[in-house]
């Protein structure tokens, strides 16, 4: 659907146009947004078009999601995406963007000011059946 609203190519030049203007500009950290931004619009372009990814790729996008909502919070405010594979070395594959409503949903429900000290996510895999759940840390007394 974005491939048919807008040039692909354009886009993608303009990030990098922005990309190197924020690295004259010595902004790593909005260099790396866009990076990981440019990644992502990647992805849902080429990847998501397939039947099956492999999971190694889509918790790679789940990175570069976290990685930008990272950016507006206080450095006291972390993310952690913790993967607990039971098979780490078997190659395993879903269904494109399958991740994403998980990513995107732990962030909607979990107020930036409230994040204090942070959220966790987790993502495994017991007897072929995958789970995932977010977990608000409360903050320490």
């Amino acid at each position: 659907m974005l491939r048919a609203q807008i040039n692909p190519h354009f886009l993608f030049n303009a990030l990098n146009t922005l990309y190197a203007i924020a690295m004259k500009e010595n902004s790593e950290k909005t260099a790396d947004g866009i990076q990981k931004l440019g990644d992502m619009m990647r992805f849902m372009l080429h990847e998501n078009h397939q039947n099956r990814i492999p999971l190694a790729k889509e918790i790679e996008y789940l990175h570069n999601l976290i990685s930008i909502q990272e950016l507006r919070l206080d450095e006291n405010q972390q993310i952690e995406l913790k993967i607990n594979l039971q098979n780490p070395d078997r190659e395993v594959f879903i269904a494109p963007m399958l991740l994403n409503p998980f990513g995107e949903n732990a962030f909607n429900t979990a107020s930036v000011s409230a994040m204090r000290p942070g959220l966790t996510l987790r993502l495994r895999t017991i007897q072929n059946t995958f789970f995932q759940s977010a977990q608000q840390l409360s903050p320490q007394k």
